[in-house]
């Protein structure tokens, strides 16, 4: 499925890119840490509900992948 291009200002667009790096990188970041520390470790949470370790990971990398799908190519500059 392709994504219908969209076309902004140049300061929105500049806003909205750093937007999504800065939500890539912490995606990215979170995933990697979710690797190195608490590889296949069981995620609860306050309520002590237990996560699947593989869709808590899953869901970080779809965001980054995403996020780096929309800069790259469905995100545009709109020219003068």
């Amino acid at each position: 499925m392709k994504l219908k291009r969209i076309y902004l200002s140049p300061k929105s667009a500049l806003c909205y890119r750093a937007f999504t790096i800065l939500l890539v990188a912490w995606c990215s970041y979170v995933a990697v840490d979710l690797l190195l520390n608490d590889f296949e470790q069981p995620q609860t949470t306050r309520t002590g509900v237990e996560i699947n370790f593989y869709n808590y990971l899953f869901r970080y990398l779809v965001i980054a992948g995403a996020g780096i799908y929309t800069l790259l190519f469905v995100v545009r500059t709109k020219q003068k």
